[in-house]
């Protein structure tokens, strides 16, 4: 008996005492209640008896309890594999080939476990942006301001439908004033220069100050690349602002300081439509990511001063501002905590 000695002293029942350690874990007690639903009902079952480990069926483990979903998977496998080696699926299942098919799904419940990735999964992420933008002003916009720059800050958040939702803050600026000559000719001398304090010239520089606040959304309805990239449409709401600024590098021209520029400015405010047509590149390894994108907006403004100073004449009437673009958005993504699958435990 000394060759039985391994993991027991002196065992004598003709089994080899190392596999006698794996026959519990592949002896089947049929205490699963959801066995009877998938079969005819044998010796070993019973129409509904709660398993020894029951749970609640409100667990979220795909909307169902591990517990017994496993025990399920586990008898639905040995009778598959029982089948392919032409057995006959009976309690009295030889045992070494029930030790090899546990052997056999343990290997493959390993393989079959892993982590949702951008590559292959749609993921929720929220989008961090920054972009430099180009504009064409149309309409009323084309009458007072040339072709302008532009940088926007944004905020996205990317679901697992591929809906996003967010905010941006687009900035305007560019020396792009028409008729800046007409609008201060009034305070220039014969030729041209403006005369400040001490007879000294004032180098005046008059450009465009203003932005939109709007928030968005939209939808990627072709993916590409990966589930999460693709193009999409999006469409914004807010409210715009536009006005004339004024740089005086030396600063000593009084006549257009504080309060007297606020004549000559043209601040415009109203409320802005925006739709956009993007392509949303987000990379397999969260490395670059960004975005290509055109837009068109509206926006209905008015002058709030009511007045211009250099005509002297009211101007409070409603102004229809638009513009088209293209913007470039380099994106910092932050996912959301990893999401695991198993399809098996």
């Amino acid at each position: 008996v000394a060759k039985y000695n391994v993991l027991e002293s002196r065992l004598v029942n003709r089994e080899n005492a190392v596999f006698q350690a794996f026959n519990f874990l592949v002896i089947n007690i049929y205490a699963a209640y959801l066995d009877a639903h998938v079969r005819q009902t044998g010796a070993g079952h019973q129409a509904y008896v709660s398993s020894s480990n029951d749970c609640n069926l409100h667990t979220k483990a795909l909307g169902r309890c591990i517990n017994d979903f496993n025990a399920l998977k586990l008898h639905y496998y040995e009778r598959l594999f029982a089948l392919t080696l032409h057995l006959k699926p009976t309690e009295s299942m030889n045992r070494w080939y029930r030790l090899l098919f546990c052997l056999f799904f343990f290997g493959l419940s390993t393989v079959m476990c892993g982590q949702l990735t951008t590559a292959d999964s749609i993921r929720t992420v929220q989008l961090w942006g920054l972009a430099p933008a180009t504009h064409i002003p149309l309409g009323d916009l084309a009458t007072r301001y040339s072709t302008f720059g532009g940088a926007t800050l944004e905020y996205t958040k990317k679901n697992r439908e591929g809906w996003m939702i967010g905010a941006s803050f687009d900035a305007f600026y560019g020396n792009s004033v028409k008729n800046g000559s007409e609008i201060f000719g009034g305070l220039s001398d014969e030729q041209g220069n403006f005369v400040g304090v001490n007879g000294e010239l004032a180098v005046l520089q008059a450009g465009l100050l203003g932005g939109q606040i709007t928030a968005h959304i939209g939808h990627i309805f072709k993916s590409h690349y990966n589930p999460n990239s693709g193009w999409l449409w999006m469409v914004g709401i807010g409210a715009q602002q536009t006005q004339i600024s004024l740089r005086n590098e030396r600063g000593n021209f009084p006549q257009l300081q504080g309060s007297m520029l606020r004549g000559y400015d043209r601040l415009h405010i109203g409320p802005v439509a925006k739709v956009q047509l993007r392509y949303l590149h987000l990379d397999n390894n969260e490395r670059i990511n960004y975005a290509l994108g055109i837009h068109a907006f509206l926006a209905t403004t008015q002058n709030i001063r009511g007045f211009n100073t250099d005509t002297g004449l009211l101007d409070n009437s409603f102004k229809w501002d638009m513009g088209v673009g293209v913007n470039f958005t380099w994106y910092l993504p932050i996912y959301a905590k990893q999401e695991s699958f198993f399809l098996t435990d």
